[in-house]
């Protein structure tokens, strides 16, 4: 057997630490433990989470690229990710570089809702009644860069709405 095809039976000796870069509680930190508990029934491996939030998901991501490149760090992503270089001049991590893709674990639709008294129950009769009154109304997001924050604006742009 070679070193290394022994060194993967072996693996993991220890813990493995996963770092979500946003608030515990969150989606993010939920998947990660979903999977981990499911990881852990089947493999016996054991994860220590640990949510670093701060900066749209680059204090926690910057953690883990300073993390031995030893399979015994990983970090849960979002589009964030990809979407943060394209925001702040300078992030913490070389996006490109600084890691290895393993999986895509979760996708999450933005869904468009609206409380049951508005006087809409379709997209169209949405439009038209944030047309017919300019700037009253506004969306919530997860926060600017963010994917909702994206996917509002280019809604807003694609109808040409005042939110």
């Amino acid at each position: 057997m070679s070193p290394a095809a022994g060194r993967a039976e072996n693996y993991p000796i220890r813990p493995i630490r996963v770092i979500v870069p946003y608030a515990a509680g969150g989606p993010n930190d939920t998947i990660a433990r979903i999977i981990t508990a499911d990881a852990f029934r089947q493999r016996g491996a054991s994860f220590v989470i640990e949510n670093i939030p701060g900066g749209a998901g680059n204090v926690g991501t910057a953690a883990a690229a300073r993390a031995s490149a030893d399979g015994y760090t990983l970090v849960v992503v979002t589009s964030s990710f990809f979407i943060n270089p394209g925001l702040h001049a300078k992030i913490p991590y070389d996006p490109v570089n600084s890691f290895s893709p393993v999986t895509m674990i979760a996708a999450a639709p933005h869904v468009l809702v609206v409380h049951p008294s508005f006087p809409a129950r379709d997209v169209r009769e949405f439009i038209s009644a944030v047309r017919a009154q300019p700037g009253r109304f506004s969306y919530a997001s997860a926060g600017t860069g963010q994917s909702s924050h994206l996917a509002g604006e280019l809604f807003k742009q694609s109808t040409g709405l005042d939110l």
